[in-house]
């Protein structure tokens, strides 16, 4: 599903793209610099209308500037954002920048009527372009092995495992979007959107699957040769969608320290099913807990 008409959502995605991204004052960000922010912070490629319909929402409303293909936050736009980034810092709620954000844009009225900033096919994948070389660089200066397997982009049994598992899942919630992002990089993205208070990630590293949710989360699924490790994934990720599992996360202070994944047994109770920790978490020190569970699509 495509968020390309009025949203809150959709102003609150492409505003926590710019303000996430380059939050200092007068800081301009270019075009491909705000896809970045916005694969960055949503796990998903905008598209052109999205991006279009968001940037004169937001300019409408007096939170951004736009010179050309470079955008930036005015006084008004800084104060907001310093006020949603002091919320998700007090980790309240289990909410994510963007929902945070959508709950301060929910008023902006749609300026699509109006007009404004546009952009030809062209210069978007231009843009786009642009960031995927970008991308690809900074990660052949930080894995060149990783970098080259990538590129190469030859299947392996995971891969098809989890286009199979994809399939299943949007055979069950047509309507749930799912991006499967620059490939051949071997992943993909349910974003935050209507019927989904959190992202949830897939992705393969050789025979593993692995699971993403939220902003902590995250755990393997190995081997995935073997049937029972793919339909638990599967089943996991259904589980997360409509509500029957959930990610119970724990905190240090500001810093999250440990995650859970929690599912419901057949008596209703919750039951661990997976968990990821740092070493922070041995600390013999006060924590607080936020729960990430939705309410399905």
């Amino acid at each position: 599903m495509r968020v390309s008409s009025h949203s809150a959502y959709l102003n609150a995605w492409v505003f926590t793209a710019i303000a996430g991204t380059r939050p200092e004052q007068g800081g301009r960000l270019s075009l491909p610099e705000t896809l970045d922010g916005a694969d960055y912070f949503n796990r998903a490629m905008i598209s052109k209308s999205e991006l279009e319909h968001g940037v004169r929402d937001l300019v409408s409303a007096g939170l951004i500037s736009v010179a050309g293909q470079s955008f930036a936050l005015t006084e008004t736009g800084h104060d907001v954002s310093k006020s949603v980034w002091r919320k998700y810092e007090q980790r309240r709620s289990g909410n994510h920048p963007i929902a945070i954000a959508e709950e301060r844009l929910k008023s902006i009225p749609c300026a699509e009527e109006l007009g404004g900033w546009s952009l030809t096919q062209q210069e978007f994948d231009s843009a786009v372009a642009t960031y995927r070389t970008n991308f690809r660089e900074t990660l052949r200066k930080i894995d060149p092995e990783l970098a080259t397997w990538i590129e190469q982009g030859r299947p392996s049994r995971a891969d098809r495992q989890l286009e199979d598992l994809l399939a299943r899942v949007r055979a069950r919630h047509p309507s749930l979007r799912i991006d499967e992002v620059m490939p051949p990089f071997r992943s993909a993205h349910m974003p935050i959107q209507p019927g989904l208070r959190f992202a949830i990630a897939l992705s393969v590293q050789g025979d593993e699957l692995q699971l993403y949710v939220g902003d902590r989360f995250w755990v393997e699924y190995f081997p995935s040769s073997k049937p029972v490790v793919v339909e638990d994934l599967e089943a996991r990720v259904l589980g997360l969608i409509s509500g029957e599992c959930r990610i119970v996360e724990s905190y240090i202070g500001h810093h999250g320290v440990s995650a859970r994944l929690e599912c419901r047994d057949e008596s209703g109770r919750w039951r661990r099913r997976a968990r990821w920790s740092s070493l922070r978490s041995l600390l013999p020190l006060r924590r607080h807990e936020r729960v990430l569970q939705n309410v399905g699509p």
